[in-house]
């Protein structure tokens, strides 16, 4: 029989573990736990620095045809969270549902968040220009997320998170200013 380490971490916690238990098999313990402590460390003082920050509303868009998002237990849900944010899909429990226009325009989003992998603008992202009357069109406050970073579950999603948390900090800045 062949040794199989599976790995689907739904939390920073998680990943942090993971890291720990991977420098144990490979025998790099020395390496794999400060870089699972450090990574505990940085994500705590985000969220500590953000508990008390205005909350923003946030939809958090994967792909445009059909329309995807992330749910409430979706990791990227604990990213927006530790920055304050609050995902308007929190309640869906998949972790990517599809939803319709219609929803995201009645959930009126402080913040609309395209996530790509390149961390480029996605072209689909300038389709909610469309909807000024959304909180997060009339501010300016259409963001992009490096899906490198966010979209998978290893150790630099907590650099994912710091990028995330400086967005939405100029996101607050711009509310309501247009």
């Amino acid at each position: 029989s062949i040794p199989v380490f599976v790995s689907d971490p739904r939390s920073v916690a998680g990943i942090a573990d993971d890291l720990e238990k991977l420098g144990v098999l490979a025998g790099t313990q020395a390496v794999a736990q400060p870089a699972a402590a450090a990574m505990r460390r940085r994500h705590a003082a985000l969220a500590a620095r953000y508990a008390t920050a205005t909350k923003l509303r946030v939809f958090y868009q994967v792909w445009n045809e059909p329309l995807y998002t992330i749910g409430g237990r979706h990791l990227i849900s604990e990213a927006v969270a530790t920055c304050g944010g609050e995902n308007v899909f929190a309640a869906l429990t998949l972790p990517a549902p599809s939803v319709t226009i219609e929803s995201v325009l009645a959930a009126q989003p402080d913040v609309i968040v395209g996530g790509d992998d390149d961390g480029k603008r996605p072209p689909w992202l300038a389709d909610w220009l469309r909807w000024p009357g959304i909180p997060a069109v009339r501010d300016g406050n259409l963001l992009v997320a490096d899906g490198n970073l966010l979209h998978r579950p290893g150790p630099r999603f907590v650099d994912g998170v710091e990028v995330l948390c400086a967005d939405f900090d100029r996101a607050r800045a711009r509310r309501g200013r247009r």
